[in-house]
């Protein structure tokens, strides 16, 4: 049988001091690099997608992700995830059916743009959509390399912010260009936060025992928004991967 999935989903970031920047700020949108191969156009092997990830993975397969993404994060409840419009993604087998019709579907919409065949709204929505969609397995940037991923072992949940402003699907050349990066960032930290509340965290991570006293005081400090009890509650929440990979 399956292992079943948390109730909390999960994400994890490379550094303590990002860490530390999403208990202050809250979680910030960025484009990542998405295989795009799938979509058979050789002008877009991959594409930018803005975005904030999680897994629903249950904590004994934790010490598989933390390997591949970082060892400093948050476990967020699944209601604050519902509450603020996360979605699991569709998890697409090219080889199906089901994949074939999708692949269609969206080369079809963008083709029809060129002819006036299709209203732009049309296409926004179909593009918006994809940004949920994922092949079963593909290729990843990890440390300016590409590596082979199982995608859907992580049962990723995603929040895509969606504005008039805000593109929900970049080419590669986005990538190449750092002011224009730069811009898109910019503009999502601006408007496109995902908040959440203290009682909204289930779980912090840190990669060590020894990084626990510097968060400790980073959250009784003036950074963290809460009452003193909720600061409380929340240093309960701190646990050190370093210990629970002890027994798990």
């Amino acid at each position: 049988m399956p292992s079943p999935k948390s109730t909390s989903l999960f994400h994890f970031t490379k550094t303590l001091e990002k860490l530390k920047s999403i208990l202050q700020k809250g979680f910030r949108p960025s484009y990542c690099r998405e295989d795009a191969s799938w979509m058979k156009r050789s002008e877009m092997m991959y594409m930018g997608i803005p975005m904030v990830s999680f897994c629903d993975i249950p904590l004994g397969r934790i010490q598989e992700h933390t390997g591949f993404y970082g060892k400093y994060g948050l476990g967020m409840s699944k209601c604050w995830a519902i509450e603020n419009k996360l979605n699991p993604l569709f998890y697409v087998s090219l080889s199906s059916p089901i994949g074939k019709i999708v692949v269609d579907a969206i080369l079809d919409a963008m083709d029809s743009l060129l002819n006036n065949s299709i209203t732009l709204k049309k296409v926004e929505q179909l593009k918006f959509l994809s940004s949920y969609l994922k092949p079963i397995s593909g290729m990843m940037v990890k440390e300016g390399k590409l590596v082979e991923k199982q995608f859907d072992a992580e049962n990723e949940w995603r929040y895509v912010p969606q504005r008039e402003d805000i593109q929900s699907i970049l080419p590669p050349s986005y990538f190449a260009d750092e002011e224009k990066r730069k811009a898109y960032d910019a503009l999502l930290e601006r408007h496109c936060m995902l908040k959440f509340n203290t009682n909204d965290i289930r779980y912090i991570f840190v990669a060590r025992d020894s990084d626990i006293p510097t968060l400790v005081d980073f959250i009784n400090g003036d950074n963290v928004l809460g009452t003193a009890d909720d600061k409380k509650i929340l240093l309960t929440r701190i646990t050190s991967l370093e210990h629970l990979e002890k027994d798990v």
